[in-house]
C-alpha cells in the first residue's frame, strides 16, 4: 500500500500535467484582434506560429495580399460570396474595405479568424488568418488563404476577362474541401 507522500506526489503530478495541458491550449488563445480603423493595419501575428498575415515582416508568417482586380467594392463582394460558400464559416463583420469571418475546424470545433482590409493606395486586400487556440496550426491558415486566393483569382478572372458583364456565379466547390 502506498504511503501518504506517494499519494500526494501522484496527485500533484496529475494536477501539474492537467495545468500544463490547460496552459498549452488556453494560454495560447488569442481573442480576435480587429484592424486598427485609423491606420488600416491588421493586428500583428502573435508569438505562436499559427498565424499568417500579408502585413507581417516575419518570414514564417508572411503571405502575399490579394490584388484588387476590378473595383474594391466588387472584389470585396466576391470575397464575401466565396467565404460564405465555404463550410463552417460565418461572416462576422462586413463593411466597406473590411471583411472579418470565422472558420470552425471540422473535428475539434476550434475557431479561426480571417480578416481582409483594403489598402486603396496599394490596390490590395491585406489578409490575416489566425487560430485562436493552440501553438501550431500545421499550415491550416496558410492553406486556407491560398485556397481563397485561387478561388478569388478564378472568380475575378472569369468575371472581368471572359464575361465582364455577366452576373456573379457560385465558385466551384472543389476549392472548399478540407479544413
Amino acid at each position: 500500500m502506498p504511503n501518504v507522500a506517494e499519494m500526494l506526489l501522484r496527485r500533484s503530478w496529475r494536477r501539474m500535467v492537467g495545468l500544463l495541458l490547460v496552459g498549452l491550449l488556453s494560454g495560447c488563445a488569442t481573442d480576435p484582434r480587429l484592424v486598427d480603423a485609423n491606420t488600416q493595419q491588421l493586428a500583428p501575428c502573435p508569438l505562436p506560429p499559427h498565424c499568417v498575415s500579408s502585413q507581417s515582416s516575419d518570414r514564417g508568417a508572411a503571405i502575399r495580399p490579394l490584388a484588387v482586380r476590378t473595383t474594391p467594392a466588387a472584389d470585396q463582394a466576391t470575397l464575401r460570396r466565396l467565404i460564405a460558400a465555404m463550410p463552417r464559416t460565418a461572416i462576422v463583420n462586413d463593411r466597406p474595405g473590411y471583411l472579418y469571418a470565422t472558420f470552425e475546424t471540422p473535428r475539434a470545433g476550434f475557431v479561426d479568424d480571417v480578416e481582409f482590409v483594403l489598402s486603396p493606395d496599394q490596390r490590395v486586400f491585406h489578409v490575416r488568418s489566425s487560430s485562436r487556440i493552440g501553438w501550431f496550426d500545421w499550415d491550416v491558415n496558410r492553406d486556407r488563404v491560398e485556397r481563397i486566393r485561387v478561388a478569388y483569382l478564378e472568380a475575378t478572372s472569369r468575371e472581368t476577362l471572359i464575361y465582364p458583364h455577366a452576373p456573379r456565379s457560385s465558385p466551384p466547390r472543389k476549392y472548399f474541401q478540407g479544413p
